[in-house]
Order: C-alpha cells, then structure tokens, then sequence
C-alpha cells in the first residue's frame, strides 16, 4: 500500500519533487511523519528532493553535489526541502520532535534558501544522524568539532 491515502498535506501530483507519482516509491512512514509535522507547524513545507533513482545518486556524486554513498532517497526513506519564513534552525527544531533518524542542515543551496534534509532511514547508530553541508560541499557529523563549528556559524548568520 502507498502512502498517498494516509496524508492530507503531501501527495504525488501536488509535490512533484518528492519523484513518486505513483504513490510507492516514499516510506510511508516518512510520508507519515511529515504530514503530521506539517499538520502541527500550520507552515507549507516545500520538497525539493525526493525518492532518486541509483543512477541519480551516482550523476549526484559525480557531480560533487553529494558524497554520500548510502543515501536514504533511493530508498524513498529521504527528502531535502524548507518552510519559507523559517531559519535554519527553526526547521531543525521544529522537525526534531518527529523522530527522524537522519537531518541535515543545508545552509547553502541553489536556491538560496536554506534547506533540511530529513530521513527514516535507520543505521543502526542507536541514535539519528545529524550533518552540516558546508559551503565547500562537505559535510560535518555531529559530535565533530567542525559540526558544531558549523553549528555556531549557522547561530551567528541567523540561518
């Protein structure tokens, strides 16, 4: 079963970037999560990324836009997007409260709008997983110091 029929802020044909027009290829839990996320803060939240295909991933690493290997968007358990009005930071607090086992912090992007990376995929760390990109391209895992150096430039730019 899809996830289409249990959500009432999201589905295939009215989120283009979540790349499921079927309905099968997003966890529903995932799926789940973030409709009661939206529900709660009353704020759109944009996708800007979605499910991706394996040759996506590997276009993307090629690219330098990721290095991350074992992404959870081919797995439909990942998406990338923001609430317009909202810091960095406040998406990150928001969206902490829903238990996703995966956030990155995406303070630069294309788009100019800083984004958040949020994921059910669990690696078994007994804990979830939080990176900064960098403006380099590279990302910084918590509880390293260059994460919560990040970190602090984030405070500081108000992201």
């Amino acid at each position: 079963m899809g996830w289409a029929d249990e959500v009432r802020h999201f589905s295939p044909a009215g989120d283009p970037e979540l790349g499921d027009p079927g309905g099968d290829r997003m966890d529903p839990d995932l799926m789940r999560r973030l409709d009661w996320g939206r529900k709660e803060s009353g704020r759109t939240f944009t996708v800007t990324d979605g499910w991706r295909s394996e040759a996506d991933q590997d276009r993307l690493r090629r690219e330098g836009q990721t290095l991350y290997t074992a992404s959870a968007h081919p797995l439909g358990k990942g998406v990338d997007g923001y609430s317009e009005g909202w810091t960095l930071l406040e998406m990150y607090q928001h969206w902490s409260q829903y238990r996703f086992w995966g956030y990155g912090l995406y303070p630069f992007t294309k788009s100019g709008k800083p984004a958040i990376h949020l994921d059910t995929m669990d690696r078994q760390l007994g804990r979830a997983l939080v990176w900064v990109r960098l403006k380099s391209g590279r990302y910084v895992y918590a509880p390293d110091p260059a994460f919560w150096a990040a970190w602090l430039e984030i405070l500081r730019a108000g992201a």
